[in-house]
């Protein structure tokens, strides 16, 4: 579990760096909340996942595990948008680009988050050599 959540909050952040904070213009408050958010917390908990966490369990089977609960929130957030019409993101506004156009944004977001999952079993294997051979 937190391995997926380092690949879902790595994906946050990148997905806002280059999707949405280019077209936002926040200021004062809200923009250091902002940064907060998706820079600062995404970094402390990559960092924690390297460094707090032993490592060596992941392989490479528990990839598609990862992605459930990304599929389990897409899930959440469409059945919630039928019932009041509101999406937090305009990515998954079905009301928008129809379902057929969020399928395509989500199973953009599924392969992105499936590259920083590889990614990250790669880094945990590699970890856990080091901290085998430190010892």
């Amino acid at each position: 579990m937190q391995a997926s959540a380092a690949a879902f909050i790595a994906l946050v952040m990148l997905f806002y760096h280059f999707m949405l904070a280019p077209y936002l213009n926040m200021q004062g408050p809200l923009l250091f909340a902002s940064y907060l958010l998706h820079y600062v917390a995404p970094v402390l908990y990559l960092l924690w996942w390297i460094f707090g966490l032993p490592h060596g369990r992941l392989g490479w089977r528990r990839i598609p595990l990862m992605l459930i609960p990304g599929v389990i929130y897409v899930a959440a957030v469409l059945l919630r948008g039928a019932v009041v019409n509101e999406y937090p993101y305009d990515i998954l506004d079905a009301g928008k680009n129809g379902y057929g156009g969020v399928a395509i944004g989500v199973l953009a977001l599924l392969v992105g988050v499936s590259i920083l999952s590889a990614i990250l079993v790669g880094a945990d294997r590699l970890l856990a050599r080091r901290s085998v051979t430190a010892a």
